[in-house]
């Protein structure tokens, strides 16, 4: 095929042992507007150090205080970290929600730190997704039966089956009862 080139996959490289990473903004839910405090640590619990970048990136409809340290590239906020055995790194970032675009059900935030050196390749990554206040987010809500159409319909299935095998139960019991009273009378003539 010309003018195509083959790329061969980087090699899978696993992190090191013992490493990990957190983000927090203290909040489950947020709005337009709000201010965003976050927090993210990497822990080394590993036996030697480990450099990097660690990188915070919100939805593009949000923006970096002005007083965050790093380095801003559009929606990231990136700092250079060595995390030495046994420790951990934090750094701190406030964030404003600017105007959140119709149809969005969450505020994801993601924390992610990358080798140094290596861009491209993810050594942990973890994400914060708030709620976003006044919206119902489908992946979390509970629905009734029949609700929407690929929504399965076996409760109705099963309350039906126990349904019917009562009222057979009840015509059963019913007709022995009849037929109780019908040999009685034919006996006591």
């Amino acid at each position: 095929m010309t003018g195509l080139t083959s790329v061969e996959p980087a090699a899978a490289v696993a992190p090191p042992a013992g490493l990990s990473i957190t983000l927090s903004d203290a909040t489950t839910q947020t709005e337009s507007g709000a201010i965003l405090t976050y927090t993210a640590a990497v822990t080394n619990a590993g036996a030697s150090a480990v450099k990097g970048t660690l990188q915070v990136t919100v939805p593009g409809y949000a923006s970096y205080a002005h007083s965050a340290s790093g380095k801003k590239t559009g929606s990231d906020l990136s700092w250079p970290i060595t995390v030495g055995a046994g420790k951990t790194v934090s750094r701190e970032t406030t964030v404003r929600v600017g105007r959140i675009p119709r149809g969005e059900v969450r505020f994801t935030t993601l924390a992610t730190l990358y080798p140094e050196g290596e861009p491209g390749r993810i050594l942990v990554r973890t994400a914060d997704p708030d709620g976003i206040r006044g919206v119902v987010d489908p992946a979390h809500s509970v629905r009734s039966p029949g609700a929407s159409a690929g929504q399965s319909n076996a409760p109705l299935v099963i309350t039906a089956i126990i349904g019917g095998a009562i009222i057979v139960v009840a015509l059963a019991v019913l007709l022995w009862i009849r037929g109780r009273r019908r040999a009685r009378a034919r006996s006591a003539t």
